[in-house]
């Protein structure tokens, strides 16, 4: 899914997650709860995984989601973005779901990436 997705790619590549991160943390949440851990690592594009370096991956996953989330809380907290920042994250919510359910060129991801940077940046008063 990843490989074939240029936005989302991107989208990592400018994140504070891994692409494998993100792909067992979504393995894992399209798992039904009571799925064995070995059939949640079936879903994944590495099967020779180790348990416990896949529950590993996931756990750094998770934490990174957090800390960012975190971090957004404490940058309001603290002025660095302002109520106006979480319409504008909602707007670029907007964008990458509309995004999403179509094929796009390299022209269009870039263009979107570029949207999205001037978004953070007015976010962050850069």
């Amino acid at each position: 899914m990843m490989n074939k997705d240029r936005l989302l790619g991107q989208l990592i590549k400018l994140s504070g997650i891994t692409e494998k991160q993100l792909e067992y943390l979504l393995a894992d949440i399209l798992a039904e709860n009571k799925e064995r851990l070995l059939d949640k690592i079936s879903r994944t594009s590495n099967k020779n995984i180790s348990k416990s370096s896949y529950v590993i991956t996931c756990r750094r996953g998770r934490k990174n989601i957090k800390r960012a989330l975190y971090t957004l809380i404490i940058a309001h907290y603290l002025g660095l973005i302002t109520r106006n920042s979480f319409t504008d994250l909602e707007k670029a919510t907007s964008i990458l779901n509309e995004a999403k359910t179509k094929e796009l060129s390299a022209e269009q991801v870039s263009a979107i990436i570029l949207t999205l940077e001037r978004l953070t940046d007015k976010m962050t008063r850069v």
